[in-house]
């Protein structure tokens, strides 16, 4: 059973985002199966994140930017011209739904510096030419990317996780704002309509739940977070807590935000710091003229395409029951169930010990006969030595030679050079 998985576990390492050269690889957009065909929807993605990527690099002060970005398309689509086919399984980062929420939104981060799992991008938001409600996109992106890859919070108030929109400081209500000196009015409802339950002067008295915070569309001091109010374009930076950190992006300790909220007060400057992508030769600037346009890859979901590396090796008959036994229930269970090989996806079998061979050559998984052939070629007797290498080999080899994609291989291939100190 430690094997079974081999394939995968080498694909999932290859498929995550690196940053390499202050550029950001290996990004996916994934469109929802369920959005209707639209090609113009390939060059909306394009656009956003190609304005995003020159935000991203200004708000580093000029560190970091998307370098590739890989976008997915569904497989119901009119097959895609040079597309590169892709499995649903390699999906990540941003997807793209025409569903009920209609805000973009990061999701899985909820512990300070470790980033989220993926961030959704309604397909209206997506598709508006114009300035939206959230803001420009670049600005949107940028701020859901800084809570998806280093795990920082937003800096606007909020009544559920940071109780409130306003604290108190000096004898006065205060909004809730990175810095302080983000400049707006204070008044009733999202339209800030003036009211005297919102009287920011009056500490004797809470200030009412409904008074909020409207910031100013035009700041005459540029500069503040894009973690606070992305919707303000000029609030384009992080904030920071640096002692020589300007006033227009020093962190605002005392405000009640998600921020100060999980990541005790540090600004988020000081959380991605920490992160690995700031660290090292990436801590240097680049020049400024520096080209951030992403390169784009167009991928079209498929249906899978696997190998299963399985081991027979004499180790296999240790412990009780033996390995071979519950690798054999296992790769059973999966075989035979659809969530684990679904209809029309594609498998072969690999066997090895100190040498390999196909036990069965990649196969259109169409029938419950077909399944079952599938399960007769799982192994069930161990013997021999253990050449792990063999088998990954054979299965490239089986790959290549029933979808002969060379960027596919090529990439894998190099991956499992890169780990091949590493033990199943």
């Amino acid at each position: 059973m430690r094997v079974l998985f081999a394939l995968a576990f080498f694909i999932g390492v290859c498929y995550g985002v690196t940053l390499k050269d202050n550029r950001y690889e290996g990004i996916y957009v994934a469109v929802h199966d369920l959005v209707t065909e639209d090609q113009s929807l390939i060059d909306r993605i394009k656009d956003i994140f190609t304005a995003a990527s020159r935000l991203l690099f200004r708000a580093t002060e000029q560190r970091v930017y998307f370098g590739e970005i890989n976008i997915v398309v569904p497989r119901s689509w009119t097959p895609q011209r040079d597309a590169q086919p892709v499995q649903q399984s390699e999906r990540g980062y941003f997807k793209i739904e025409d569903g009920q929420l209609i805000t973009p939104r990061t999701f899985g981060n909820d512990i300070c510096g470790q980033g989220g799992t993926y961030t959704y991008l309604p397909l209206s938001f997506v598709k508006n030419t114009s300035r939206t409600d959230f803001g420009k996109h670049e600005n949107v992106l940028v701020h859901e990317w800084a809570q998806l890859r280093w795990g920082v919070f937003s800096e606007y108030g909020t009544d559920e996780e940071a109780k409130g929109h306003f604290y108190q400081a000096g004898g006065k209500w205060k909004p809730t704002s990175c810095s302080e000196n983000v400049q707006g009015r204070v008044g009733f409802g999202s339209n800030c309509k003036a009211s005297s339950w919102c009287d920011t002067n009056d500490s004797t008295r809470r200030i009412h739940p409904g008074c909020q915070f409207c910031p100013d569309l035009t700041q005459s001091v540029a500069g503040a977070s894009i973690m606070d109010n992305q919707f303000v374009d000029q609030l384009d930076l992080f904030c920071d807590d640096s002692e020589d950190t300007p006033a227009a992006k020093r962190l605002n300790r005392l405000a009640t935000n998600k921020q100060n909220l999980y990541c005790d007060h540090k600004s988020v400057w000081a959380v991605m710091r920490e992160h690995s992508d700031f660290t090292g030769v990436h801590s240097e600037r680049l020049p400024i003229d520096t080209d951030t346009t992403p390169v784009f890859t167009i991928l079209q979901e498929t249906k899978s395409r696997k190998v299963f590396v399985l081991d027979k090796s004499g180790s296999m008959e240790l412990d009780t029951p033996m390995r071979i036994v519950r690798l054999h229930e296992t790769g059973k269970y999966i075989i035979e169930s659809e969530e684990g090989i679904c209809a029309d996806s594609y498998l072969g079998i690999v066997w090895f010990d100190s040498s390999a061979s196909v036990k069965k050559a990649i196969t259109k998984v169409d029938s419950e006969a077909t399944r079952a052939a599938l399960v007769d070629a799982l192994p069930a007797i161990p013997n021999g030595g253990t050449c792990i290498g063999c088998g990954l080999k054979l299965a490239i080899d089986e790959i290549i030679k029933t979808f002969p994609r060379p960027q596919n291989i090529l990439r894998l291939f190099l991956c499992l050079l890169a780990k091949r100190g590493r033990t199943i």
